[in-house]
């Protein structure tokens, strides 16, 4: 398990379990509008089938933060969703889930891998978070040339992907936020 101790509380950084589902739901209903709350049956089929690659945050007690990401094929990834619920935001809860996913394919496959994922165009928040997690993790991150189409009414989303800037160790990733 990741912990790391930010302002006066501890985060912990653990994988989903299928007990997970209903504050998981939750937690995304609190994160609009730019992630959708899907049904309890996808978050069962993250939770059991890619609990290893999907992350619960737990703050005394309670989920606050939650990474839905995908095992694609040898080395990649789709990061689907990261929310942080209203209450952690200014904690670093985003950042940690993400810190802790690349940490973990660092981990696993050295510099050899990649994770994709998309971002509305207009949520500077989110952008502002990939390039920290992209400079203090030794990461490439680059907007991809693929076209989203509108998947959802008012959604501008814009394909990412980060891999690993070639030559760095695979524990030498900084998880300072």
């Amino acid at each position: 398990m990741y912990s790391r101790s930010t302002d006066q509380s501890s985060i912990s950084i653990r994988e989903a379990r299928v007990d997970d589902i209903d504050q998981i739901a939750a937690l995304i209903e609190t994160c609009g509008p730019y992630l959708s709350k899907h049904g309890n049956y996808l978050y069962f089929v993250y939770s059991h089938c890619f609990g290893q690659t999907c992350a619960v945050a737990i703050d005394d007690g309670r989920i606050v933060g939650w990474r839905s990401t995908l095992h694609v094929s040898t080395g990649n990834y789709f990061l689907h969703q990261l929310g942080v619920a209203p209450e952690a935001r200014g904690k670093h809860v985003a950042f940690q889930l993400f810190a802790h996913l690349l940490c973990k394919l660092k981990a696993l496959h050295g510099d050899e891998f990649r994770v994709e994922f998309t971002a509305d165009r207009r949520n500077e928040a989110v952008h502002r978070l990939n390039r920290k997690v992209a400079d203090s993790c030794h990461m490439c991150l680059r907007k991809l040339p693929t076209v989203v189409p509108v998947l959802e009414e008012g959604s501008e989303e814009e394909l990412y992907e980060m891999t690993p800037l070639q030559g760095t160790a695979a524990g030498s990733m900084s998880l300072a936020a």
